[in-house]
């Protein structure tokens, strides 16, 4: 027995100490593997973002470049249209127009002229007489011999002076890059780019760069070959690129940090790297992986743009949690070997503790994986579901809506028409609400940024859930549901508030718990406090839990995803509903019992309004479907004779319905480049709509070309793209007018009348 004592003190005191040194290794290991989880993901998020940036250089530089030849049809146009372009109408065109505001990156914009030699006496003295007394004819510090009889290509104006005076006068065949791009453009009538060469308006700096060149020809000339298109040849307009100073911070201050380089072959046909980014100007060395190479073809000419961004520079939030995962963890392994060791001296009882804090652990670390993949989730969602939404939705909508139209015109011809006319009327109210709610849903950033507008207007409640009940109720009827809404007497009849947005916020709860209500009742009450309006829409549903209440307001998510399946949805209703509830100064809240049913409360200020003004007391969007129902006529306006160019069929088709039902005829052109041709040999035209997206050439470019021709018409811009730049771009390059798709008829008649009441009011 004294001899078993020691064994069994040192088994108990060899215990005492491998428990706790135990719970430390497997702790500290599992913090480790947390950490190192988390920086893990970091690595993945950075590299993610890092691959963002370098598309985002990619599109934004190759976007440079398209826009660049679309300024170089501008210029043309310009010239084409001037009899003969002196100094000053040059730089008042370049100054004002804004192509230096519009086209970073550019160096210079320019007019290059063909002249015989034996003209070359008589051309300087000309630029002599425009006030340029140091003109004169010089040739390329690179060029080569050319023969004497070699027409020359002479720098007439480039702008803006003060870094391209050094070029006026330079004999661009006198360098084979130069002298090539005119020569092909010259006889393949299209804008080109040049080889790599280097210019001389940087004062002696080494700088590489290229010429953009665009031909100009004799009026009225026949250009069937590239014979008679160097016959016919006049000059050119050119866009001038250094590349130094095209990617430097002053273009694009987001290409800061990145490593760019661009490569080309020059006239021998020879690699060379024309630009980089890298501080001592040599190659870059990054690995292929992160220095990414993507091919752009630019007016004809192939150049290979390098990209290449350092992941580093991007933060991830995950760094930080594998930051707080290592720290915290560390501090609870100290923690827990400590209380082990304090407490226990027990093998079995340290065991089961160290068991316990290992549970806990791998716990956290699951949980921590879980968010991260949550988050991931989330954000993809959002992403998709944002960039999806317009396509995906108002495509069928402008469908829905013109179409009715159509239903509803065809239907007031026969006798049967009576018996749907309703049903339609509610078809296009109910798709003028869908309209607006997906406006508001594209703008979602905005909405929960708390920078809606808010605009109170006078209104009467009733009204309000009379329209709102009315829109649902079809859909209340298809599952035998009771529908009802009520008033309180004590609550005030005329109260100021946004009736869009509260209507809104209305059709999205009271579709929540139809949707969520397969028998019984749904009901809209409306009263008040001393301070407050509450709308509460009780339905007799299925319920929701108390735990998942708690999620239902976050945007993208639903309380069940079995639900979600079932009903459908894009889990931003509720929580669209809360943000513009918050931005009125109040909220939504929600009570529920599972299987009884659910109430949702919007609760906003009450601020009581005088009896607004009202027009039989109808709705303003009544009064749209009321203007609507009427049939056109064409005693009371002026009719016309539009061209409407769109390349679209299906708007083709309800443009043509709404313009002849109204008494007006109509001339169709399916891109740019017809409603160009059309306008100049068809006098007789009142008119024109333009879609601004076309194939061959678009709206944003055939508007300029049509005002440079002269072309007074009023112009009406019609885009699918909503937002307020949009509209403000449309104005910009020309248009009189802008409305957006789905086609409003009653809109666009009214955008007609109003653009020909204006022309005959300036005729007169």
């Amino acid at each position: 027995m004294l001899n078993l004592l020691p064994q069994r003190d040192a088994k108990i005191q060899l215990t005492s100490w491998w428990a706790p040194i135990i719970v430390a290794v497997v702790s500290l290991g599992a913090t480790l593997i947390s950490s190192m989880s988390m920086e893990r993901l970091a690595t993945e998020d950075r590299a993610a973002q890092q691959r963002q940036s370098v598309q985002r250089i990619y599109a934004q530089v190759n976007e440079l470049f398209q826009e660049y030849t679309n300024a170089l049809h501008t210029i043309v146009g310009f010239v084409r249209a001037s009899e003969d372009v002196t100094l000053n109408d040059w730089k008042t065109y370049v100054n004002d127009s804004g192509l230096k505001r519009q086209h970073p990156g550019v160096w210079g914009f320019g007019y290059v002229e063909r002249i015989d030699p034996d003209q070359a006496e008589s051309f300087v003295k000309s630029m002599h007489e425009q006030g340029i007394q140091d003109f004169e004819i010089k040739s390329h510090p690179d060029s080569a011999d050319e023969p004497l009889d070699t027409p020359l290509y002479i720098v007439k104006y480039e702008e803006p002076e003060s870094r391209n005076r050094t070029a006026w006068g330079l004999n661009a065949a006198s360098n084979p890059s130069n002298k090539a791009v005119y020569d092909i453009a010259a006889e393949s009538g299209q804008p080109k780019l040049s080889r790599p060469f280097r210019l001389i308006q940087n004062n002696g700096d080494v700088h590489l760069g290229a010429v953009m060149a665009a031909p100009i020809y004799r009026k009225n000339s026949d250009l069937s070959t590239p014979q008679r298109r160097k016959q016919h040849l006049t000059g050119w307009c050119v866009v001038v690129i250094d590349f130094q100073h095209f990617f430097s911070y002053e273009t694009n201050p987001s290409w800061k940090g990145a490593l760019i380089d661009l490569k080309m072959t020059d006239h021998l046909h020879q690699p060379i790297d024309v630009y980089t980014s890298a501080p001592d100007g040599s190659p870059t060395t990054a690995s292929p992986e992160q220095h990414v190479s993507f091919p752009i073809e630019i007016a004809g000419q192939e150049v290979v743009l390098g990209i290449s961004v350092d992941p580093e520079r991007f933060g991830s939030r995950y760094s930080s949690h594998a930051r707080a995962t290592l720290l915290f963890g560390t501090i609870a392994s100290i923690l827990m070997t400590t209380i082990v060791w304090l407490v226990t001296r027990s093998r079995a009882h340290a065991c089961k503790i160290a068991e316990h804090m290992t549970r806990v652990l791998r716990e956290r670390e699951s949980a921590h994986r879980a968010l991260a993949s949550r988050a991931q989730a989330a954000n993809l969602a959002k992403s998709r579901f944002l960039a999806n939404m317009s396509h995906e939705i108002r495509t069928p909508m402008s469908a829905i809506l013109g179409y009715a139209d159509m239903l509803d015109d065809t239907t007031r011809s026969t006798q049967t028409g009576a018996d749907i006319r309703e049903p339609i009327k509610h078809i296009r109210r109910a798709g003028y609400h869908l309209l607006s709610v997906i406006n508001d849903i594209l703008d979602l950033s905005k909405i929960e940024s708390g920078k809606c507008e808010i605009h109170p207007t006078p209104c009467v409640l009733s009204d309000l859930a009379t329209q709102a009940v009315s829109t649902l109720k079809v859909r209340a009827d298809e599952k035998r549901l009771d529908l009802t809404w009520h008033v309180d007497d004590r609550t005030p009849e005329y109260v100021m508030l946004d009736e869009h947005r509260v209507s809104q916020i209305l059709m999205n709860l009271i579709s929540n718990a139809i949707k969520f209500t397969n028998q019984g009742s749904v009901r809209l009450e409306i009263s008040s406090s001393d301070s407050s309006i509450l709308f509460s829409v009780i339905d007799t549903g299925v319920g929701i839990s108390k735990d998942e209440i708690a999620t239902i307001f976050n945007p993208f998510e639903q309380a069940d995803a079995s639900m979600t399946r079932e009903h459908q949805g894009t889990g931003l209703g509720l929580s669209i509903s809360k943000s513009l509830a918050q931005q009125m100064g109040g909220d939504v809240e929600a009570h529920s019992v599972p299987a009884e049913g659910s109430t949702f409360t919007l609760k906003i200020p009450l601020h009581i309004a005088q009896q607004p003004e009202r027009d039989n007391q109808t709705s303003i969007q009544d009064a749209v479907i009321h203007h609507l129902d009427r049939p056109a006529s064409s005693n009371n306006r002026r009719t016309a004779r539009v061209l409407v160019v769109e390349d679209g069929e299906d708007n083709r088709h309800l443009i043509e319905h709404y313009l002849t039902r109204a008494g007006h005829s109509v001339v169709f052109a399916s891109n740019g480049r017809e409603a160009i041709e059309i306008t100049e040999r068809d006098p007789k035209l009142d008119l024109i709509i333009m879609d601004m997206q076309m194939p061959v050439l678009d709206g944003y470019v055939a508007t300029p070309e049509l005002r440079t021709r002269g072309c007074a018409l009023p112009i009406i811009a019609l885009t699918a793209h909503a937002m307020e730049h949009d509209r403000q771009r449309c104005l910009d390059c020309g248009c009189d007018e802008y409305l957006s798709k789905p086609i409003d008829r009653a809109a666009l008649l009214r955008t007609i009348d109003k653009l020909l009441d204006r022309s005959t009011r300036h005729a007169a």
